[in-house]
Parts: structure tokens; C-alpha cells; sequence
């Protein structure tokens, strides 16, 4: 998953980073570990 999707994903789920996961089809706690390993935070 590349940096910029993950980006997109957050600003359209006000950076609820759960509902970011259900939107991109990941559990929450994936989501959380690609934000980490891309510097995101």
C-alpha cells in the first residue's frame, strides 16, 4: 500500500484511522503499522 493512497484515504475519513481501515479493507492495527513504517502520523 503506497503512502499517498493511505494519505487520501485519512483525509476523506477525517483521520479516524478505523474507519480509515474498514474504508481501505485492512484491520485497523495494519493500518496503524504501514502509517509507522511510512512516517505518517
Amino acid at each position: 500500500m503506497q503512502k499517498g493512497v493511505i494519505l487520501s484515504a485519512l483525509e476523506k475519513n477525517r483521520w479516524r484511522r478505523g474507519e480509515t481501515a474498514n474504508f481501505l479493507g485492512v484491520s485497523r492495527r495494519n493500518i496503524i503499522r504501514k502509517m509507522q513504517k511510512l512516517g505518517i502520523e
